[in-house]
């Protein structure tokens, strides 16, 4: 007898994430006044980038992640990928595992509550596994004193990165890390 995995709807995850953005909201502030709005936005810049087909990215890094919102669109659009948040701030690292275990999602989604430049490629690709082949790192709004593409090169697992950086226009911008 084979076990076969279901993977959350759409709104099974927007609900389950939107109450946990509330719930925190109310004593740490974790996300802007309208997550609703956010939520929307960034899946439709993630529907328009995967459609284009340029890149076929099985898991993801969401660098400076905050409270995921950047990422939590791949959930229902990637179903089968992986999602790995890294984030140093310690309040926002502690919504992101609240969130892991409110969305039942422990297989799926990890976090790494460190810099980028101080996390190793043993430490990511050990999360998300050797089946992980083409993997995108996404920074949303990350806005360090480093080169990002340098650091980002040092915690990458495979040949075959792409780092993905949002423009002020709410589009993706895609390119080889070239490792």
């Amino acid at each position: 007898m084979f076990h076969v995995k279901q993977f959350q709807t759409k709104e099974e995850v927007s609900a389950k994430f939107l109450e946990a953005c509330k719930a925190w909201n109310k004593i740490h502030r974790i996300i802007g006044s309208n997550p609703e709005l956010l939520l929307s936005q960034s899946e439709s810049a993630w529907v328009e980038t995967l459609s284009s087909g340029d890149i076929s990215p099985d898991c993801f890094v969401d660098v400076g992640a905050g409270s995921g919102i950047a990422a939590i669109p791949l959930l229902w659009l990637k179903p089968e990928s992986k999602v790995v948040f890294v984030e140093l701030d310690q309040k926002k690292s502690s919504f992101l595992y609240h969130l892991v275990g409110a969305l039942s999602e422990k297989e799926r989604l990890f976090v790494v509550p460190a810099k980028i430049e101080r996390v190793s490629r043993e430490t990511i690709g050990g999360l998300v596994g050797n089946e992980c082949l083409n993997p995108v790192f996404f920074a949303r709004a990350f806005s360090g004193d480093i080169d990002l593409r340098t650091a980002i090169k040092k915690s990458a697992f495979s040949r075959d990165a792409w780092l993905c950086f949002e423009e002020k226009n709410q589009t993706f911008v895609f390119s080889p890390l070239k490792i």
